[in-house]
């Protein structure tokens, strides 16, 4: 496979009035090749939607590096509100097709075959072109959205909490239909949310986000059954019925997620850690290595590999 684009050690800053900082991206580094989805996980505020715009071009970085496999790379972008982002007085195909025209194309028979390919893509026919936006039912109207965003053919896909606002149904049909855009080797798919469900059955690997830092990546599969950070295993005991067969020890985090504007010193999970150390506190761990690509940020994270009994709250109370 080819590679999309690689990110390391991105970061992002918000300057805010009075001269406080918000960390939203401490440290965030993966890769995403052609073909694939990557699923980026995290509670609200961990800075996930973010990183989607830094690799959007909506918002420039502080820090890190984003390098594109392509000298001119395409983004699409599907926001997390359908009707925020769409012109609910447009019709479908003026949607679909305002990238194009706001680049200049004009209207004709190549606009109407593009915007028509892009429709047929995600499942739209020519009946939906005609539609208002501001009638159309959720899950049209997100795919809609999803066929704007893909019809400059774009290198990377961004797909921001995609199922957040539909029903059951409407969600299990964008599901299916990022399955389906799976199989487009030309194009590969960021696919940000915290429905965990959703993200283990397209993806091939995860990253987990928490307080603005990746501390965990790798295989999908893997970190849903033997993840080695306990914000991962909190997170994954968090979701029904994953794999009855493989039961997890139970992870109860102490408190709540603190503010980006006030990072603990060393890992950021460390206020909330039943496992945590006097180490923990006095620097970011750095990523290990546990092979097939799955790299941890936890200084434990060894202990836990050689044996995941210790991950069991009984084994280890916070003193």
């Amino acid at each position: 496979m080819s590679r999309v684009v690689t990110v390391e050690q991105l970061r992002k800053v918000f300057r805010l009035e009075g001269g406080d900082r918000l960390v939203a991206v401490a440290e965030a580094s993966f890769r995403i090749d052609r073909g694939e989805v990557l699923g980026l996980i995290g509670e609200s505020g961990s800075g996930k939607s973010t990183v989607g715009r830094c690799l959007a071009g909506l918002l420039k970085a502080d820090g890190g590096t984003i390098t594109w496999g392509t000298d001119h790379p395409e983004v699409g972008m599907v926001f997390q509100e359908p009707r925020d982002s769409v012109n609910g007085r447009f019709q479908v195909w003026e949607a679909i097709a305002d990238p194009l025209l706001a680049h200049g194309m004009r209207r004709g028979r190549e606009l109407a075959t593009r915007v028509e390919e892009a429709a047929s893509s995600v499942g739209l026919d020519r009946s939906h072109l005609l539609l208002n936006c501001d009638g159309l039912p959720e899950e049209l109207l997100q795919r809609a959205s999803i066929a704007r965003a893909l019809i400059r053919k774009p290198d990377l896909l961004v797909l921001d909490e995609p199922t957040t606002a539909l029903d059951p149904d409407a969600r299990a049909g964008v599901l299916e239909l990022i399955r389906e855009l799976r199989g487009n080797s030309s194009t590969a798919i960021l696919l940000i949310s915290h429905d965990l469900l959703a993200i283990r059955s397209v993806t091939e690997r995860v990253a987990i986000m928490y307080l603005g830092k990746i501390v965990e990546r790798g295989p999908t599969d893997r970190l849903f059954v033997d993840p080695l950070h306990p914000y991962t295993r909190a997170l994954m005991e968090s979701a029904l019925e994953l794999d009855p067969s493989v039961p997890m020890a139970p992870v109860e985090l102490a408190g709540e997620i603190p503010s980006p504007m006030e990072r603990p010193p060393g890992c950021p999970l460390e206020p909330r850690c039943p496992w945590s150390i006097e180490a923990c506190s006095d620097a970011e761990p750095p990523e290990e290595d546990y092979g097939d690509q799955h790299l941890v940020s936890c200084i434990r994270s060894g202990e836990f590999a050689a044996d995941t009994q210790l991950l069991a709250r009984a084994t280890r109370p916070r003193e």
